[in-house]
């Protein structure tokens, strides 16, 4: 039996609420679970009742299209994206090709051009839900490189995968010793006594280099300072709270983009 694709619709104009959900009841394999007129209301309505595909408008009440698909993208929420707008610019289209949105269309599209752009976001595959630790792999690997560790000892993973969860969970730094380690050695099938001393080796490396310029160059010049080396529960700290700074300086860019579509 040919599963039936539950399609949320959100835009301000009732005209188009009406229309996009009468061109999606006429198809056989497609049905509307929903549709709201602002972003607020389309959040609350996807966590009661995620749907398969979304499709929005980036002009939005209270809460603009670009807004709202962040934060679901930040929650792990974000189902697979489609964004048929008024507003179209280059600019706008890279930004919601960097949040992993499916399909970036221009009002007025043909009907086809939407039922097209519905079935091809659903293939296997093409889910844009994740955790939003994923979104900080690469900027983690940048701020260690940058704090002089070597990619090639295993310590850098560790140092890696344990910024991931103390952004995600800020409370494992009051316990290091007694939950961080263990959860690392338990993703890493190892003991919390090598990935200790694994990680500690790793930042001796690195400072035995004197690079107190490049990291303040990189960091700024009031997060690593010190020339002596940190404890690994600090360096996790002052790393994991740079690149969540950085995020959120992203996220104000964003929110500048969007206050342009109003």
């Amino acid at each position: 039996m040919e599963k039936i694709l539950k399609v949320m619709i959100v835009d301000s104009s009732d005209d188009y609420l009406n229309i996009f959900s009468d061109l999606i009841e006429e198809e056989k394999d497609m049905c509307v679970c929903g549709v709201a007129s602002d972003g607020i209301e389309a959040i609350e309505m996807i966590l009661q009742n995620p749907p398969d595909v979304l499709i929005t408008e980036l002009r939005l009440r209270r809460l603009d299209g670009l807004s709202m698909i962040w934060q679901l993208k930040l929650e792990g929420d974000m189902p697979t994206t489609i964004v048929v707008s008024c507003a179209y610019s280059e600019k706008i289209a890279a930004e919601l090709d960097d949040i992993g949105v499916a399909k970036y269309l221009s009002k007025p599209c043909a009907v086809e051009d939407i039922v097209g752009a519905i079935r091809s976001a659903a293939k296997p595959g093409r889910t844009t839900r994740a955790k939003v630790s994923t979104d900080y792999d690469n900027a983690i690997s940048a701020a260690l490189s940058h704090a002089g560790l070597s990619s090639r000892l295993q310590g850098f993973n560790y140092y890696k995968e344990a910024i991931k969860l103390v952004i995600e969970d800020r409370t494992l730094l009051s316990g290091v010793t007694k939950r961080l380690y263990p959860d690392l050695a338990k993703h890493f099938g190892t003991t919390a006594f090598s990935i200790e001393r694994s990680m500690r080796s790793a930042l001796e490396s690195a400072w035995r280099v004197d690079m107190t310029q490049r990291r303040a160059d990189y960091f700024g010049a009031r997060v690593f300072q010190m020339k002596k080396r940190p404890s690994n529960s600090r360096f996790i700290m002052l790393v994991a709270d740079f690149v969540v700074g950085e995020n959120r300086r992203i996220n104000a860019e964003i929110g500048e983009i969007a206050g342009a579509l109003h």
